[in-house]
Formats: structure tokens, sequence, C-alpha cells
């Protein structure tokens, strides 16, 4: 739809009249036609509503909604509709004069019932909401924007601007509250060797953003002037790998990161460390393991920050050290996941985001130092499904919310046709942002799935007899591309699965669940997905029907593209299966049913073509079933007879299903299109199909206010 398409179907929508002429009075009383001022009033109207609800430019809209009430040929609907939006953009940014804007209706436009009794009914409800709001005024919530298409966001301490990284081309920019006018400071797409920026952090004076800036041989903590976008690069990460850009020092002459070093081990660990903006030095406190965010205390003299505990990797506790990490204390512990947000005012409290009650919830752990004084304060609930951008100086939550769904599909399909006879929706767990289904039980009766409960990763099994799903919680995360492999009886089956080294790198494996004790073993120890010492990169993707044989793929760090190997479990030996001619990436999934057969998906690094392959998992040459041009991932599925090999693919225009007949043939499109797909799954009947979708939808930036305690406030 175009601009101009938009504007007329949103005035249409709203009821707004257009006439294409006017009488016009002239000097000598006679009279002619025009059809030029009723369109400009049109085109004002027009421009107001993509201000205010496409750009979220509130101000300016007003400015043209006042110039539609000051337009002598505007009509008095054109006028009345115009002055009831300027109360409602007056009330959009929380400003008095949106009193005076209803009232203006009242008077001015009595004769039109429709507006008038808007603006009575919304003087009404300001009244209830001032009367509600007296001493002293609680919590209040105001929606700023919707769809920014943000991947992260941060409001200035003075809550004037959001500093924030677009999700498309990662350029950090800065919005204005009250105009809504953007500014680019820092534009990735301009440098080819930049990958993005992220974990962008204020200065206590915002003049400066500190970020995370991820480049093609290394990642730097950079700092850009706001006013000037000046970019400041410091000499001391060519010696270091820094990650996240976390908090700066009161005095704003020193930036907190996280850092470790070049080299990768199983006993990696990310450090806190001083960056000097004066002499670019670096100082290591040593404090231990810091994970995902750490805050300075108003004085400069403590740190709290979250690290992992050793039984599990979505636990947090939440610890204290001092500024020059002479000393480290922990504050809370437990089973629960917590991650500090902001200290108050006087340092004698931290605002923490907590999993304490099975929810998320904003908390206050009230402090005596760096002990906890009394049990943790719950200040408001109900926020799993809202993504925190944490507060400003004045208190001020900035979050983003998206209504996320999660369909859970089952699809009965002939895949000869590709038609689609039926989908029945399956009930997904309370509380699941994403869902992977990964095989049948033998017997039909039990799908496995891999799941993202709560914060948790977690695999479940869905029965068809409608009980309850059972869910299992390991110390590593079930995920696998090539789905899972049930032993014969049913009561235990295997899944990949990774945890954490250090900050951003797994350790994988493949592991043994035993579905009666939940008891996990793995298949073989754990090893890096990337491994610097032997030039290594990796990914496990599936295991033989019989367990025997783990298939990977395997290429160098210094050079592109990947080739296929298998792992003989029994001989403890590894064979190479297939190497492309060119530098190729390699999408893996899980064998066919009867074992013979190894999907995968080669892409010629350069090119655009997609080829869908097997390769003969007892040796030979591969054979291409298919080719794509375009688009990107891939889930595969076997038909229960490995007749037909059914493969998902996503696109601009959202994710296609496909299959293909192993024997040769041509591949049909099925008529299953969803925006983003997760997992296949063919049941044993061989005619239904699982699969999951997620979509967000609603993705807006809300700021919320007058929520913390007066006594401490930030």
């Amino acid at each position: 739809m175009t601009r101009t398409t938009w504007i007329g179907a949103a005035l249409v929508a709203a009821g707004v009249a257009i006439a294409l002429t006017r009488p016009v009075i002239l000097a000598q009383g006679t009279t002619r036609t025009t059809a030029q001022p009723a369109n400009e009033v049109v085109a004002l109207l027009g421009q107001a509503l993509h201000q205010e609800e496409v750009e979220g430019n509130v101000r300016a809209a007003i400015a043209t909604y006042e110039k539609v009430v000051a337009t002598p040929s505007a009509t008095k609907v054109q006028a009345a509709r115009a002055q009831l939006r300027i109360g409602l953009c007056y009330e959009r940014l929380g400003m008095s004069e949106a009193r005076k804007a209803y009232e203006a209706v009242l008077q001015k436009f009595a004769d039109q019932p429709d507006f008038a009794a808007q603006a009575r009914a919304r003087l009404a409800a300001m009244k209830i909401e001032a009367a509600a709001h007296a001493v002293p005024p609680g919590p209040m919530t105001r929606l700023l924007w919707k769809k920014p298409g943000w991947d992260e966001a941060r409001l200035s301490p003075d809550g004037r601007l959001v500093a924030f990284v677009n999700d498309d081309d990662d350029q950090l920019g800065v919005r204005d509250l009250i105009t809504g006018t953007i500014r680019v400071l820092v534009d990735n797409t301009k440098d080819p060797k930049t990958s993005f920026s992220t974990h962008i952090r204020w200065s206590p004076d915002g003049s400066r953003i500190a970020y995370s800036w991820f480049g093609k041989d290394t990642i730097e903590i950079r700092v850009v002037d706001v006013k000037t976008g000046v970019i400041s690069t410091f000499d001391a990460f060519q010696k270091l790998k820094a990650w996240d850009a976390l908090d700066w020092s009161p005095d704003g002459k020193r930036v907190l990161f996280s850092v470790r070093e070049q080299e990768y081990t199983d006993n990696d660990r990310l450090e806190l460390a001083w960056l000097s903006l004066a002499e670019g030095a670096v100082t290591r406190l040593g404090a231990g393991e810091c994970w995902r965010t750490a805050v300075v205390s108003p004085d400069g003299s403590r740190i709290a920050f979250t690290r992992k505990t050793k039984d599990g990797r979505t636990d947090n506790d939440i610890y204290i050290t001092r500024a020059d990490g002479s000393s480290t204390s922990l504050v809370l512990g437990g089973p629960a996941s917590d991650l500090p947000l902001a200290w108050m005012s006087d340092g004698a409290g931290l605002v923490i985001r907590s999993e304490r009650t099975g929810g998320v919830g904003l908390w206050l752990l009230s402090l005596d130092g760096d002990k906890l004084k009394g049990p943790p304060q719950l200040l408001r609930g109900n926020m799993a499904d809202v993504q925190l951008f944490g507060l400003s100086r004045a208190g001020s939550l900035l979050y983003q919310t998206g209504a996320r769904q999660v369909d859970f599909n089952l699809a009965t399909v002939d895949f000869e046709s590709g038609r689609v006879v039926g989908i029945e929706q399956l009930e997904a767990p309370a509380g699941a942002s994403s869902i992977s289904p990964l095989a049948w039980s033998p017997d039909g009766h039990r799908l496995a799935y891999a799941t993202f409960v709560e914060g948790r990763r977690a695999l479940a099994l869905k029965a068809d007899n409608r009980t309850r799903d059972q869910v299992y919680y390991f110390d590593f995360n079930p995920e696998s591309v090539g789905g899972a492999t049930w032993s014969p009886d049913g009561r235990s089956l295997i899944i990949g699965g990774t945890t954490r080294s250090g900050r951003i790198f797994d350790l994988m494996s493949m592991y043994r669940i035993d579905l009666g004790s939940g008891a996990a073993e793995p298949l073989f120890p754990p090893v890096l997905e990337f491994d610097r010492e032997k030039d290594l990169r990796m990914g496990i993707t599936a295991v033989s029907p019989d367990g025997r044989f783990v298939y990977m793929y395997k290429g160098k760090m210094s050079s592109p593209g990947f080739a296929l190997w298998k792992r003989d479990l029994a001989e403890d030996k590894e064979i190479e299966l297939y190497r492309p001619a060119a530098p190729s990436g390699i999408g893996v999934g899980g064998p066919s049913p009867d074992g013979k057969w190894l999907p995968f998906m080669l892409s010629p690094i350069g090119g655009d073509e997609r080829h869908i392959m097997v390769l003969p998992t007892a040796g030979g040459p591969p054979i291409r079933l298919a080719t794509r041009t375009g688009g990107w991932g891939v889930s595969f599925a076997w038909s229960p007879d490995s007749k037909w090999l059914l493969w998902a693919q996503g696109r601009e225009e959202g994710t296609e299903v496909w299959a293909v007949p192993i024997a040769g043939g041509e591949a049909r499109k099925l008529a299953i299109q969803a925006h983003t797909f997760f997992g296949l799954a063919v049941h044993p009947d061989g005619k239904r199909i699982a699969y999951a979708e997620t979509k967000v939808s609603n993705e807006e930036i809300w700021l919320l206010e007058n929520f913390l305690p007066k006594t401490g406030k930030r």
C-alpha cells in the first residue's frame, strides 16, 4: 500500500468527508467553485494522521491539526475532528493541555454531537483518573510508539531521549520523546567490516553513549558523542575480547564492561573490567564470571552484577563487588533467575527483574551495605511478555510489549497433491514463548518437542490422550536441528543439547533421556562449537536410528565452508562423508527412518542457490533432489516410510514447506505457509505433520512512571 493510498484509507476509515468542490463567495456577490481548499484540508488531515499513528511524532501532528482548525476552508466536521485529535495527542503526551483542547471542542463545535460526546467522555475519564492518582500519584503507563522495529533501546538519564538499535540495519540512533525526531548516530551500513552495535548505555550526564561494536575480527567497546556523532575507539581492545558495555562510573570517566582473553577454553570466564576514557587503559576486577548485566551504585563504590550458578544455566544469582574488585559477596541466591536493573538514588536499594514467584516481575531489594535487608518487595508483576529497556534516573521504566503468540498445529496433508486436508490446533504450555516439534514416538501416541517456558529451555511430551504435557528440565539446553531419536520401546529418546562455555560459545553433545526418571546421560563428552586451538568450528545435528552414529558438520575457523562427518560411537572414530568442491554452507537434518539417507541443504558461499541434497550414510556421492533460490534456514522431516523428504525454508513472504520424493521427481509445495516455522515432525501414519509458528504482533514502546517507592527514589 502506497503512502497516498494509506492516507486515503485512513481518512475514509475515520469518516473524513472529501468534498471535491466548495462554493467561494466573491467580492461582487457572485460565487464560483474550487477543489483546492477542500483537498488542502484533506491532505493536512492525512499528514497529521500519518505523523501521529505511523511516525509517532505527536508534537508535529498537533501542529498540523492546529493548521486544519485554523484553515477557513475546513468544514465544521473536519475542524471538530482535528480539535478532538489535538486533545488525544496532548493526552498521549501526558500534558494538561489535553483538557483545554477537549473544552475547545465543546465550546466551538457543540453542534457536532459525535465529537462533543467524545470530548465529554475524555474529560470525565481524565477527572476520574486525576482523582485516582491524587496524593500520592500511582503508577502511570504511557504509550510512546507503535511498531518501532527496535532490537533494544535505552532511556536517557533525563528521560528526554531514547537510544535504540534497529532490527533491520543495526543502526544506532536516538529518538526525541517530545518531538518524535530521529537521528542516526552510528550507521553500520556504511562500514563493510561492521557486523552490528549492541548493549547501548548512556553516560550519567546524557552526553555520550557507550556500546559494544562487533566488527569483522574484533569486538570493542566504543563511545559516541550524542551531539556531534563523533565516535571514540580504544587501542586496548586489540589484545582483549570485549563483550558487553554494562554501565558508567558516576563521574562519566570510565565505562564498565565484560572481558575475556582471546583464547577459548572450557574454563573461560567473563570478568568485569573498567575502561578509562582518558588513558584508554583497561583495569580488570577479577570479581568472577559476570553474566548478562551489571550496574554501578550512585556513589560509584559498588557494582551489582549477576553470576551464573553452577547447577543451572538460567538460574542467576545477584552479587555485589567493590568497584576495585577487592571483595565480592552474594546478595540474593536461590533457584530463581534474578537480574539487577538499577540502584535507588540513595544506594540503599536495588531494583531487579526476577522470576522468584514463577512469573516475571520487578522487585526491590532493600540493602544494608552489601547485605539484603528484609525480603524482596514486589513492585510490578506480570512482566513475562515484555522486554525491559532499563530505568531512567527519574525512575521511569522503558519497555516493549508484543503479544507473542505460539501456534502449535497438526496438519493433515496429501503429499502427492500438496493439499492440506485440515489443521488441528494443539494446546501449547502456559508461558511458552517458542516450540519446536522433534519426533513422534514409535506408536504415534506421544510427540516430543523442545520449548522455552518462562525463561527456561525444556523437553516436553504431548500425549494424544489430552493429559497435561510432561516437561523435563536439565542442566543443558535441549535443542536439535535433526529432531530426536526414540528408542523402539518408547521409554527413552536421544536429543542434542548444549551447555554454555564462557559467554557465547556452546559445548555440544547428544543426550539419552530416560523418560521415566528424567535422567540425562551424554553419549560422549561435550565438545566446543568453536575451538581456536584446533582451528575448528562444528555443529552436531543428529544421531542414527540405532544410536551408533552421530552426524555433524565441521570446518576451519580460518577458512569458509563446511564438510559432513559422522562419528562412530562404538569404535570412537570419525569419518568424513562429504566435502563440497567449493566453499559452502551446510544445514543438516536427521537421517531417514530407515537410516539410509542424510538430508542437507548446500549453500555455495557467494551464491543465491539452495540445493536440497541427500547423502547415503553408508558412503557414496550425494543426490540433489531440488534447488531453490534465496531464502534462509531449513528444517527437515521424513515420512515414516522414508519415501518423502520434507523441508521448511524461510523466505521474505513467509516460511514455505516442501516435499520431494526420494526416488526422484518434482518437489511439491505443501499448502502450509506462515510467518515463522519451528520444526517439523511427521506422524507415523504418514498423513499428519506437527509444526509450530511464533508470531509477534502489536509491538509497542511504553513508559512506566511513578511506580518506585518515594523513600530511596532513583
